[in-house]
């Protein structure tokens, strides 16, 4: 087994272990819970079909299946930040994920069969020319997660300035390796 097989089947139980707890804790309101179900089933979802495409089993047939994973993944992912922020009770802004998710769903559909973003040949996958694009899409997301953080904080009289200084460095501790050294482990942090 490889390191980045275990750090899959790593975050895929952590996100089951968190959906069980969201579901059975009793201190969230039902639209809370839906908010985390939907963020943990997602972040889920973007790792098995990050897997799917890195694993090191590519077979050239699969990849219009591969490239149909790949662009759901990167619609979804920049979508989290968002998802969590309703998670933390901002869901004025509802309106703001529906639109975020459409445009950037919208461009990796047409990015996809061009290559823009990402391709695969008959070694695997490969970074498009535009995938700044994508990384600009996530890095919105988590500049709008921190502000919904320090935004839920007022409820706490911003006694969790700790805690967003950590969830900023964690998430900074994913984003380097993937955008600098092309290793996926965005969605551990």
């Amino acid at each position: 087994m490889t390191f980045y097989m275990f750090l899959i089947i790593l975050t895929e139980l952590m996100m089951l272990t968190m959906i069980l707890h969201v579901m059975n804790y009793s201190g969230f309101a039902k639209d809370q819970k839906t908010w985390y179900l939907l963020t943990f089933v997602a972040i889920m979802f973007c790792a098995s079909a990050e897997f799917a495409v890195h694993s090191g089993y590519y077979d050239e047939s699969l990849s219009g299946f591969l490239t149909v994973m790949t662009v759901l993944q990167f619609s979804i992912a920049p979508l989290l930040g968002v998802l969590f922020v309703g998670a933390l009770g901002v869901r004025k802004k509802v309106g703001l994920s529906i639109i975020f998710f459409s445009l950037n769903l919208i461009f990796e559909t047409i990015a996809a069969p061009f290559g823009w973003v990402f391709y695969f040949d008959e070694t695997g996958y490969h970074r498009g020319d535009l995938f700044l694009v994508y990384e600009v899409f996530y890095l919105c997301s988590l500049l709008y997660l921190i502000i919904g953080m320090v935004i839920a904080g007022k409820k706490f009289k911003h006694r969790d300035g700790l805690t967003i200084g950590m969830v900023l460095v964690i998430l900074i501790a994913g984003i380097i390796p993937m955008t600098l050294y092309q290793l996926n482990v965005t969605y551990m942090a």
